[in-house]
């Protein structure tokens, strides 16, 4: 082994390790994408569900999830 030079050991492939590191950084990206998109939705409309009488579970599939769609579904376009 030349000096400097690093150990190849074969446990997976070079594109197996590209793959898995574009896969990890783009799931990054987007999970920070939905985190804006649901961070975007108002705690008025929050409060509104609370009022209607919604649990927990239903403010946010009805509420939270569905208007945060709005918010980060045209950004993973890009």
């Amino acid at each position: 082994m030349k000096s400097g030079a690093l150990p190849r050991t074969s446990l997976i492939s070079p594109f197996s390790a590209a793959v898995i590191a574009l896969v990890m950084h783009q799931s990054a990206y987007a999970a920070e994408i939905i985190r804006a998109g649901i961070q975007s939705v108002g705690t008025g409309q929050v409060e509104a569900a609370r009022a209607l009488g919604y649990r927990p579970s239903q403010i946010f599939r009805h509420t939270i999830f569905a208007a945060g769609d709005a918010g980060y579904s045209a950004s993973c376009g890009e």
